[in-house]
């Protein structure tokens, strides 16, 4: 057993090394073809060079991209320097350096005419909509997204029309609006069918089921996870594995309440997430994991502090958020209101800004509840009474609309009417056009038959 582990570490290494040696040679294979060329044809060689460095070296990988930007300046060709600033923004986004990635982009899309659409315009549009997520600029990412959606249709794709649907019904989810967010899933899943694309389709459904998590419709959920996980695990798709692992984990934390094996997938989600270097992922579950043991009573605050720190360092206001929320909560559960206080008002705050308001009514209820434990009746009696009144509004809004679905059944059910009373007259139409029919041809035979009679006669007289 022991050779066996010894052989295994052996073949790791001299795959690893093998991998790296490749990756060298690809670099110095690049570097000599640069060297020799110029014109556009040094620039394009020189973001493939960019590309290679990014897993050997990430100083170089920006270096060579910054080269080629200048590169390109100087050739004074606008479509090719815009190609460089929107790969080195593609660079920037996958290693989380969000602002600089936002950055990048942007000067790669006022360097493309708006009226020439293109795919590096559509691909470039794609990234940023995806860098403002990430930052949790919510309003400026649904801006991005609808231009996105205009390129993509004057494009005619309809694979990337499909996954800004995708991406915007998740904005509604951020929104805390699950009604439309399940909705824009709905019509991206009607989408991807048409094209046959069934791991989108898949990822698709994943995303119903947070949003029946959500709706504490836990059963629904796991059902549809049950089902997707075999397509994710045909088509190796780890991104998609972790998340659905880490929506697995919720149903087993809130519905089952079995928190080992919530903690289990939580676990593997991360794993996955750690693996991919997909930071928003990983930091989802460590707050996850931290949420069940604060469950089980355990004292997060240092674990929830690092989780925060983390998502500050690669500007993830989601995980910034939900860190916060978390440690307001921890504080209130250990009895420290003020602390408590102070992060939930922050974290409101950040909602507002930033336009995710999926947290707020947990949120309230906690603001609500440190203002009662603090003495502050008046501040927790202003807060009630905006539930109320916030609740007052939902309960009319939903008369509107009950009034409405009344007005159009109403409506329906006349033209229902309409449509029987017109039938009832074609259908009499048609009765007395058959007559007519059958009159006529029954005149024209006794007008024939006569006629006949009247040829024959005349010709036996002729005889």
């Amino acid at each position: 057993m022991k050779n066996r582990i010894v052989h295994i570490i052996l073949m790791v290494l001299l795959v690893s090394t093998a991998f790296a040696q490749s990756e060298i040679w690809i670099i110095d294979s690049l570097e000599q073809a640069a060297a020799s060329q110029k014109g556009r044809e040094k620039v394009e060689t020189m973001l493939e060079l960019s590309r290679a460095f990014y897993d050997v070296s990430f100083d170089d990988c920006i270096s060579v991209g910054e080269a080629a930007i200048a590169e390109s300046k100087e050739l004074k060709d606008k479509l090719l320097e815009a190609e460089a600033h929107y790969k080195l923004g593609v660079r920037y986004m996958y290693h989380y350096d969000l602002d600089l990635s936002r950055s990048e982009l942007q000067k790669a899309l006022q360097m493309i005419p708006e009226d020439e659409f293109s795919e590096m315009q559509m691909m470039a549009l794609n990234c940023l909509g995806q860098v403002e997520l990430l930052m949790g600029n919510i309003n400026d990412a649904v801006l991005v997204y609808q231009q996105t959606f205009s390129v993509s249709e004057a494009l005619h794709d309809e694979m990337n029309c499909a996954d800004v649907t995708n991406n915007m019904a998740y904005i509604y989810f951020q929104q805390g609006n699950s009604d439309k967010a399940f909705d824009e899933f709905m019509n991206a899943r009607n989408w991807y069918e048409r094209l046959n694309d069934t791991l989108s389709v898949a990822q698709c459904d994943n995303n119903l089921s947070s949003i029946y998590c959500n709706w504490q419709q836990y059963d629904k959920a796991k059902e549809i996870l049950m089902r997707i996980l075999p397509v994710f695990m045909q088509y190796d798709d780890r991104l998609s594995l972790a998340s659905a692992y880490q929506n697995i984990g919720l149903v087993y934390a809130n519905y089952e309440i079995n928190y080992d094996s919530a903690m289990y997938y939580y676990e593997k989600s991360a794993d996955y997430a750690q693996e991919l270097g997909e930071f928003a992922t990983l930091i989802d579950n460590k707050v996850e994991i931290a949420s069940i043991l604060l469950r089980q009573g355990e004292n997060v605050e240092a674990l929830l502090n690092e989780i925060l720190d983390f998502s500050e360092n690669v500007g993830y206001k989601s995980g910034i958020l939900s860190s916060l929320a978390q440690l307001g909560i921890y504080y209130n559960k250990v009895k420290n209101y003020s602390k408590s206080l102070d992060l939930i008002e922050q974290c409101l705050k950040m909602e507002e800004e930033s336009g995710i308001n999926i947290y707020n009514n947990v949120l309230r209820s906690y603001l609500i509840m440190d203002y009662a434990q603090l003495g502050r009746l008046d501040e927790m009696k202003v807060e009630l009474q905006k539930m109320s009144d916030e609740y007052d509004t939902a309960i009319g809004e939903n008369d509107l609309f009950l009034n409405e679905n009344r007005r159009l059944k109403i409506n329906a059910e006349e033209l229902s009417q309409q449509n029987k009373t017109i039938s009832m007259i074609n259908e009499s139409q048609n009765r007395q056009m058959r007559a007519y029919r059958l009159a006529f041809f029954g005149l024209l035979a006794i007008v024939l038959s006569v006629s006949f009679a009247l040829l024959l006669r005349h010709l036996r007289k002729k005889r």
